[in-house]
């Protein structure tokens, strides 16, 4: 699992209502653009190469 797809997955699996009881504060904008501006800067990070060579041995690899 890379780690763009980790933060896909913590961020589906947010319970909203137990964030808006710890953080009433918080806006659900203000995670989604947490949320965009970590993809963003994952997204700027090469992959590691272990899962670089799997992607080629799996045929998914995009150059």
């Amino acid at each position: 699992m890379n780690k763009l797809s980790l933060l896909r997955a913590i961020y589906e699996a947010i319970r909203w209502d137990k964030l808006y009881e710890a953080l009433p504060e918080v806006s659900r904008r203000q995670v989604d653009e947490l949320f965009r501006e970590l993809r963003e800067a994952l997204g700027d990070v090469a992959e590691a190469p272990e899962e670089l060579a799997a992607k080629v041995a799996g045929g998914e690899a995009l150059l």
